[in-house]
């Protein structure tokens, strides 16, 4: 199946790809072997400078090949016969191994992130609707070793239509799968790493789980559901149904599983506190029962955190001082505080940048730099899942998402197209 051309846009069967105002965006439709052909086809050369960015990336971070090769071993008896398909797909329009893709996709479950998600609704936002924001930090250095290609700088918006399935929306790079978007029946989904001491290889790789809640949910139980079966390791999920509209957080480890609404309990052990119609989470878990397989100090502030964050001491996974967690946390917090109530879309992409761009929090900005730019976005999105919009903006090699240009666009719209 070879991809048909234009001067505005490539086709591949029902699938194509196509520039609009300065992003990629990549139709995907049809069965989950086909959708992974597409993008493949579609996206051969951005793949390929990708997936040989991220191994080399692992490299350096001295990732032992052994055994992420034993890893996916282990997972890949998990991962559902449709994703095996869309990876087989994949690997025959990129020509590489299907195990080959599935050690790329699973470095994910070793590559520490700072991320952070927030689901608002109801009295706290101007016209009670629901939004949901999603900042994904990760390493600022990943390089393609031969053409030195930037990962950022093929950065794409995928709009996937599977045959069995729910519409659904993600940013990504190209080559990857889902770590967060919003779906046709109104749901958004977006997790945040947490490291701790109880997880398993037994389970399907995160990336994988995300993709599959949004396609096969129409609620918040069902995404739920979905998420917490054959699960792995340390993550918040960030759910938001906006239908109903409510949000929740989703503290997960291979043995546990809490979900928190914004009045439960645990919002309001100190020192975090609850937001009336508001959830959010960085890289911590707050329910006692979870914090405990992560750190041995409940509260992560105070002065002899703020001192262990510089004597290697209270760290998230040895990687993270929990501390610069906390205050991520915090500057968040007060920030959706002091815009109670009249919180919208445009404003709330907006207030995610600022607090990014450092203009909220002088600590945070310090933050940073200390922590070798993990707090530095790959991409950040906003949307209302009810209605279909995104606000996104991407990295490139110059810049991080904070401060490029955002782009608007409409689930409902783009799935408006045809192939002709």
């Amino acid at each position: 199946m070879k991809p048909f051309r234009s001067k505005k846009f490539t086709i591949c069967g029902k699938g194509r790809v196509e520039k609009n105002a300065g992003l990629t965006l990549l139709y995907l439709k049809g069965s989950h072997y086909e959708m992974g052909y597409q993008h493949g086809t579609l996206l051969k050369t951005e793949c390929k400078q990708n997936l040989r960015a991220t191994m080399d990336l692992a490299r350096k971070q001295k990732v032992d090949f052994t055994i992420l090769q034993n890893t996916w071993k282990t997972m890949k008896e998990y991962v559902p016969n449709n994703y095996l398909k869309e990876m087989e797909g994949l690997s025959d329009a990129l020509e590489m191994s299907i195990d080959d893709i599935g050690l790329i996709w699973i470095i994910g479950e070793y590559l520490y992130n700072s991320c952070c998600g927030v689901s608002i609704w109801g009295n706290a936002t101007k016209n009670k609707k629901l939004y949901h924001w999603r900042s994904y930090d990760v390493s600022y250095s990943a390089k393609d070793p031969i053409t030195t290609k930037n990962i950022q700088d093929n950065s794409i918006l995928i709009i996937a239509q599977p045959e069995k399935g729910y519409a659904f929306m993600y940013p990504t790079m190209a080559g990857f799968v889902c770590h967060g978007g919003i779906n046709e029946k109104g749901l958004a989904i977006s997790y945040t790493w947490s490291w701790n001491n109880d997880g398993t290889l037994n389970g399907i790789p995160v990336v994988l789980r995300l993709n599959r809640a949004l396609a096969y949910s129409s609620s918040a139980q069902e995404a739920i559901t979905l998420l917490n079966k054959d699960k792995t390791s340390g993550f918040n999920f960030l759910i938001s149904d906006g239908n109903t509209p409510v949000g929740y957080i989703l503290e997960q480890t291979a043995h546990l599983s809490i979900i928190n609404e914004w009045n439960s309990p645990n919002e309001f052990n100190y020192p975090f506190w609850s937001i009336k119609n508001c959830v959010r989470r960085t890289n911590f878990f707050i329910n006692p029962e979870t914090a405990k397989t992560q750190r041995s100090k409940y509260e992560p502030n105070g002065i002899i955190n703020f001192i262990n964050m510089f004597t290697r001491q209270q760290y998230l996974g040895d990687v993270l001082p929990i501390y610069i967690s906390w205050n991520h946390y915090k500057t968040l917090s007060k920030e959706i505080e002091k815009k109670f109530g009249e919180v919208n879309l445009e404003n709330s992409m907006l207030m995610l940048r600022d607090i990014y761009q450092g203009n909220t929090n002088i600590f945070l900005a310090f933050s940073q730099k200390i922590s070798k730019k993990r707090y530095k976005p790959m991409y950040q999105w906003v949307a209302c899942p009810e209605t279909g919009d995104m606000l996104l903006s991407f990295s490139d090699s110059k810049h991080s998402a904070e401060w490029n240009k955002i782009h608007h666009y409409n689930l409902f719209d783009l799935l408006k197209f045809k192939n002709e």
